[in-house]
């Protein structure tokens, strides 16, 4: 999913979401989502960025990603982004 949203959506847009292979990019609808959130919060000035996380490290990645949902919603300009545990 990373490299769908960080490499590839930009360039199926532009082909019409197809694969190199010319297949129809599988959960289409949802890169589109992606994508559009994406835009929208760039041109707000909002730095968007998709990391793969390992598993063991999931916990943490989902904190951090609910914090910055929250904040952002609630009108903070703080989106959550720390060095390390110590700042939570």
């Amino acid at each position: 999913m990373v490299k769908g949203v960080n490499e590839w959506s930009r360039r199926w847009e532009s082909n019409g979401y197809r694969t190199a292979n010319g297949q129809s990019v599988v959960n289409r609808e949802l890169f589109q989502q992606l994508s559009s959130a994406r835009d929208s919060l760039e041109r707000s000035g909002i730095k968007v960025e998709f990391q793969h996380v390992p598993r063991e490290e999931n916990r943490d990645a989902d904190h951090w990603a609910n914090r910055a949902f929250d904040n952002y919603y609630n009108g903070s300009q703080d989106c959550g982004y720390y060095e390390s545990e110590e700042d939570w």
